[in-house]
């Protein structure tokens, strides 16, 4: 692979997108909507995959063992190539900007009181020149 720190959200949101126009919203199908590790390169994105004068390489499969290693996957166990979104893989997927910041602010707790401290000075600021 190019860069080996490559985007898991990128191709999470991508297979998210897969699964709306395939499924619809929501995760009564998620079982019934199977992704495969051998696209054809005419279907992927280009970050997807690398070419190398006639051959391609597809990098599907190893995205998709790092989003299994989170738990947002998981790997058809008869086949090895198909793999299915995880509830956790879709919830993760469809949040929202408002749902990632304050899962951020959860996380980082000390920044939400440093804003909090910010927005408390530049009040006083205003009131002081009133």
């Amino acid at each position: 692979m190019k860069n080996k720190n490559f985007d898991t959200q990128k191709f999470l949101n991508w297979l998210y997108q897969k699964y709306i126009e395939r499924k619809g919203y929501g995760i009564r199908n998620i079982d019934d909507c199977p992704f495969s590790c051998s696209y054809p390169i005419s279907g992927l994105p280009a970050w997807l995959y690398e070419t190398d004068g006639n051959s391609a390489r597809s990098f599907v499969s190893e995205y998709a063992k790092e989003l299994e290693a989170e738990g947002l996957v998981r790997f058809d166990i008869e086949s090895g190539l198909k793999f299915y979104l995880t509830k956790d893989g879709y919830q993760k997927a469809s949040r929202t900007r408002l749902q990632k910041v304050m899962e951020g602010l959860n996380k980082h707790p000390g920044s939400l009181a440093a804003s909090a401290l910010l927005v408390s000075i530049f009040s006083l600021i205003v009131a002081l020149c009133k």
